[in-house]
């Protein structure tokens, strides 16, 4: 039988609800200053200045978990989300980008000298109304592009196959872009919740994926650009970069909830 995974946000909830009966949780042992970012799928976004660190060449891994709250189909055709953006890579043929698409899939782009990449997984739905361990993971030595969910590589297929290393550009890093003409005011922004996103200039393995997530970064490991738990919320507009020198900026319609 498989190990159950649980996100340790998560479990502090459980034990919140649960607590005259498990005892293997502790009212003390719960961080009131646990925090993570709830994006209301209106019009919330963070946004991260651009910066050299953050343009990695020859391989990236970008980690989240992610939470869910709502289905993010709409009344329209094509109704993605740039959940991560880097430039819109397709577009200006540069950075990277990962794309929450129609259906709850998933899409990682990556714009390489040898043209743009597009690597699709169609046998994973994104769950609604639990936690997502997400890696999207490109490997510029070998050109291999991969998504990882709790840990584990989900099959997909590749639209476009371009090589080599990632090609830089100048646009802030972006959390949540909405899907711009393709639906109705106001229903194209992500609605649900992210936490302990980490961004790596090397391609993790997955025995390197499923140890972050078990247990977080701590800010120091090699490869590590930048690392946010989104623990730091008592500024209310600033998301703290632990491991680097990227912070973000919160939009309206992105606030810290306690886990």
């Amino acid at each position: 039988m498989k190990k159950k995974i649980y996100h340790p946000k998560l479990m502090i909830l459980f034990c919140l609800i649960n607590i005259s009966v498990i005892s293997g949780c502790k009212k003390d042992k719960i961080d009131p200053a646990n925090f993570a970012l709830e994006f209301d799928g209106e019009t919330g976004h963070v946004r991260f200045n651009n910066n050299e660190s953050l343009n990695p060449s020859g391989a990236i891994t970008i980690s989240m978990w992610l939470f869910l709250s709502k289905d993010v189909n709409c009344s329209s055709e094509n109704n993605w989300r740039s959940l991560i953006n880097k430039g819109f890579s397709w577009v200006s043929l540069s950075g990277y980008d990962v794309i929450l698409e129609q259906d709850r899939k998933f899409s990682w782009s990556i714009a390489t000298v040898g043209g743009p990449i597009r690597y699709w997984i169609h046998d994973y739905l994104l769950p609604i109304g639990r936690w997502s361990h997400l890696t999207f993971v490109y490997d510029g030595s070998t050109s291999m592009a991969n998504i990882y969910a709790n840990g584990k590589r989900i099959p997909g297929d590749y639209e476009s196959r371009g090589a080599g290393d990632i090609i830089p550009n100048f646009y802030d890093l972006s959390l949540n872009i909405p899907a711009y003409g393709s639906c109705t005011k106001d229903a194209g922004n992500f609605p649900g919740i992210v936490d302990d996103m980490s961004i790596w200039n090397i391609a993790l393995t997955q025995s390197e994926i499923e140890n972050i997530m078990n247990q977080p970064p701590n800010g120091d490991e090699t490869g590590l650009i930048s690392y946010w738990d989104f623990d730091e919320g008592k500024d209310g507009i600033i998301a703290y970069d632990i491991a680097g020198k990227n912070d973000g900026t919160l939009s309206e319609g992105v606030s810290w909830v306690t886990r």
